[in-house]
C-alpha cells in the first residue's frame, strides 16, 4: 500500500453472499461440546450457516462476542491454540469455513490467539502481534528493530501534538506501551525483562492492555485528522444502515475511532498501519469459495489483504485473522513456547 503521495482507498474486504454458501453434507461429524473447546465459539450449535444471509452471520459473531465480553472467564488475551481447534467449532456449520482452515494450515499458519469480542479486538490483536514480533526477532537484530520501534511512536507522538491533542490525553497510554517495548531488551526498574508469558500478562492486565489498546486508537485518529482528504469518503457512520453521505471526519473519529468498544475496519486499519508504517496482512475467513488454487477438495483458498507501508524484511508482518465482526492473531505456532525460547 503507497504512502508516499496519499493513501489510496481502502480495499474492499471480500463479500459474502448467502446464495454462494455450499450445501452442507447430511451426515457431518459431531462438534465438540462448548467445554471442550479453548476460548468461546462464535457459531451457535445447532445453526445451518449455509441458510444465513451476511448480516445474520455477522449479527450472530456480534451476540457471541458480546456474550463473551460478560464473561470474566473469557481473557482479553487468549493462549495460543491450534488452529484445528477453531475448525471443530465449524465443522457441522458451512464446510467452506473448514476447507479455508484447512488451506491456512497447510499455508503454514497452525495457530490462532483469540481475543476478547470486546470492540477492541482489531486494536489489542495489532497491539499484542505488534510487540510480539519484535519478541520473536532474532537476537542480532531485536535491539535495533526495538528502537526503531520506539523512534515510529515518538513521530506518532508529533502527530498527536500536530493535529491538537494535549499530552494529558495520551502520555500515560503512550509511556505503558514504550515501558513494554524497552523490557524486551532490558528489565525496567520496576519490571522484569519482557519474555512470552510477560507479555501474555501483560496484555491480561487490565490497565496495561487498555492502555495500550488506547494508544492505538489515539495514533488511528490523529493519522484520518491529519489527512482527512485521503480518508473522509469513506467515513460512513457503522451504526446507520445504507448511509448515503460520509460523515465529517473528526466527527467519525470522535465517536467511532476514540471510544472503546468501537469496532475497527479497513479505514482504521489503513490509517494506524500508515501512521506507524507497519505491514500488516489480514486473512479473510469468509466462508466462501474464492476460485480455484486448492491443491485438493478439502481445502478452499483465503484471501488475504495486505496493507504494505515499507517495512524492512527483518521483520514478520502483522497477521490477523478475520471472521465476520472480529480479529485475532494469526501465526504459524500452534503453542505458545516454553519460557524464553525467543
Amino acid at each position: 500500500m503507497d504512502t508516499h503521495d496519499s493513501v489510496p482507498p481502502p480495499p474492499p474486504p471480500p463479500k459474502m453472499k448467502a446464495g454462494d454458501l455450499p450445501d452442507v453434507g447430511d451426515a457431518p461429524p459431531r462438534a465438540p461440546q462448548k467445554d471442550e473447546l479453548p476460548g468461546y465459539s462464535i457459531v451457535a450449535p445447532d445453526s445451518e450457516l449455509s441458510t444465513l444471509p451476511p448480516t445474520e452471520l455477522f449479527e450472530m459473531n456480534q451476540a457471541a462476542m458480546q456474550d463473551a465480553e460478560q464473561s470474566p472467564d473469557i481473557p482479553l488475551m487468549g493462549l495460543l491454540a491450534k488452529l484445528s481447534d477453531l475448525r471443530e467449532e465449524y465443522i457441522r456449520g458451512n464446510q467452506t469455513f473448514v476447507k479455508q482452515i484447512n488451506w491456512l494450515e497447510k499455508e503454514g499458519y497452525l495457530g490462532v490467539r483469540r481475543t476478547r469480542g470486546d470492540g477492541d479486538c482489531f486494536y489489542r490483536a495489532f497491539a499484542f502481534a505488534y510487540i510480539e514480533r519484535l519478541l520473536k526477532a532474532p537476537e542480532p537484530f531485536r535491539e535495533t528493530l526495538v528502537q526503531d520501534t520506539l523512534d515510529a511512536l515518538q513521530r506518532s507522538v508529533e502527530l498527536l501534538q500536530n493535529v491538537g491533542y494535549e499530552a494529558l490525553v495520551y502520555e500515560d497510554f503512550y509511556d505503558t506501551l514504550v515501558h513494554t517495548l524497552k523490557r524486551i531488551v532490558n528489565a525496567q526498574p520496576d519490571a522484569p525483562k519482557l519474555t512470552q508469558r510477560g507479555l501474555l500478562d501483560a496484555f491480561n492486565d487490565i490497565p496495561i492492555s487498555n492502555s495500550i489498546m488506547m494508544y492505538m486508537r489515539y495514533v488511528t485518529s490523529a493519522q484520518i485528522k491529519a489527512d482527512p482528504f485521503s480518508y473522509a469518503p469513506y467515513l460512513y457512520n457503522p451504526d446507520v444502515p445504507y448511509a448515503e453521505e460520509p460523515m465529517d471526519p473528526a466527527d467519525f473519529c470522535n465517536h467511532f475511532v476514540e471510544c472503546m468498544g468501537k469496532e475497527a475496519d479497513h479505514v482504521q486499519i489503513t490509517a494506524l498501519t500508515t501512521a506507524l508504517k507497519v505491514n500488516v496482512r489480514v486473512a479473510y475467513l469468509d466462508g466462501h469459495e474464492h476460485g480455484k488454487g486448492a491443491s485438493d477438495a478439502n481445502t478452499s483458498p483465503v484471501n488475504f489483504v495486505n496493507f504494505e507501508n515499507g517495512e524492512g524484511e527483518q521483520l514478520e508482518p502483522v497477521t490477523l485473522l478475520y471472521r465476520p465482526g472480529h480479529y485475532d492473531v494469526l501465526s504459524r505456532m500452534s503453542e505458545d513456547p516454553q519460557e524464553g525460547l525467543f
